[in-house]
C-alpha cells in the first residue's frame, strides 16, 4: 500500500532521472499547459519522535542524523511548497500549477477552493518511532477565532506498518472524563488513562474530525490525508525533554480546550473495502 501511494505522490529518486522512452513520447504529444501524472519531491520534517525509514521508503538519499518524523508528499503551505519532479512542469511549485491549471487540478465546481488559491489538502507519511504528543486541531471556525490561519485540520490515517505489541493509537476521551478530571490527570501524568485507545492493524483507517483529542503511539508508519493546515495544540507530551533545547516542548492547553469539540467520544475507525 505504501508503495502505491509513494509512486503517485512523491518523486522516486532524489536525482532528476532521464525521461524514459514513453515519457519522451508523451512530452512530444502534449503542450506545456497540459497536465499528466505528476510526481513531487518529498519534503522531510525532522521531529524528535521520528525515525530514519522515510528517506529509504521514498528512495531518497539522506545524510542527516536527525530523526525524520514526516515526509510531506503534496503540500501548498507557505514556506513548504511541493515541487514537480517530472515532465514539462519539472521545477514548478504546486501553487504555480494552480495559477495556470486550476480547472484541471481543482475542477470547475469547487468555488471555495478556487477562491482561496491554495490546494486544499496536505498528504504525508508519518514515521512515529516514539509517541506523538496528545493534541487537538481546530476546525475552520475555531482556527479563525484563535488566529490560527484560514482553515482548521480534519484528518484521516491509514496504518501502513506497526509493532504488534508496542503500537497503540489514542483517539477521543472516555465518557466519564470532565475538564476538571483531565486537568488533574495532566498534572499527575496520567493522561493516557483518559483516552480511548486500541492496538492498530495494518490497513486500519481512522477518521479524526477537527477537535478530537488524539495521539499516535510508538513504532507506527502512517499515511495521512488532511486539510491544508499545520496547526496543532499540545495537551500533553509524555513528560519528555527536547534534546535540542534541553527543555520540555511547550503545551497549548487553553487553546486545545477551546479547539476541542467535546469532552467525550472516540474517533471513527473503519476498514477500507
Amino acid at each position: 500500500m505504501a508503495h502505491g501511494v509513494m509512486n503517485i505522490a512523491a518523486s522516486a529518486r532524489s536525482a532528476k532521472p532521464h525521461p524514459s522512452s514513453w515519457e519522451r513520447w508523451l512530452q512530444g504529444k502534449v503542450s506545456m499547459r497540459s497536465l499528466y501524472p505528476l510526481r513531487f519531491e518529498p519534503i522531510f520534517k525532522s521531529m524528535l519522535w521520528g525515525g530514519q525509514r522515510l528517506p529509504a521508503l521514498l528512495r531518497q538519499s539522506w545524510s542527516g542524523q536527525q530523526p525524520i518524523g514526516e515526509a510531506w508528499l503534496i503540500s501548498d503551505l507557505p514556506g513548504n511548497p511541493s515541487v514537480v519532479s517530472n515532465g514539462h512542469w519539472r521545477g514548478a511549485t504546486l501553487r504555480e500549477l494552480l495559477q495556470r491549471e486550476v480547472d484541471g487540478i481543482l475542477g470547475q465546481q469547487q468555488q471555495q477552493w478556487r477562491k482561496s488559491g491554495q490546494f486544499p489538502l496536505l498528504l504525508k507519511f508519518i514515521d512515529a518511532q516514539r509517541e506523538l504528543s496528545v493534541q487537538v486541531h481546530p476546525d475552520d471556525e475555531q482556527a479563525a477565532r484563535l488566529g490560527a490561519g484560514p482553515c482548521g485540520k480534519t484528518e484521516a490515517w491509514v496504518v501502513l506498518d506497526r509493532h504488534p505489541k508496542r503500537s497503540r493509537i489514542y483517539a477521543g476521551l472516555h465518557s466519564q472524563v470532565t475538564e476538571a478530571s483531565f486537568r488533574q490527570a495532566l498534572q499527575q501524568g496520567r493522561v493516557a488513562e483518559t483516552l480511548h485507545d486500541f492496538v492498530p492493524q495494518v490497513g486500519d483507517c481512522l477518521f479524526l474530525p477537527a477537535g478530537t483529542v488524539h495521539a499516535l503511539g510508538a513504532e507506527l508508519l502512517i499515511f495521512e490525508i488532511q486539510q491544508a493546515s499545520d496547526v496543532t495544540y499540545r495537551l500533553y507530551d509524555w513528560d519528555r525533554v527536547d534534546p535540542v533545547t534541553g527543555q520540555p516542548r511547550p503545551l497549548q492547553v487553553e487553546q486545545a480546550w477551546l479547539a476541542s469539540t467535546g469532552l467525550a467520544g472516540h474517533a471513527n475507525q473503519f476498514n477500507p473495502r
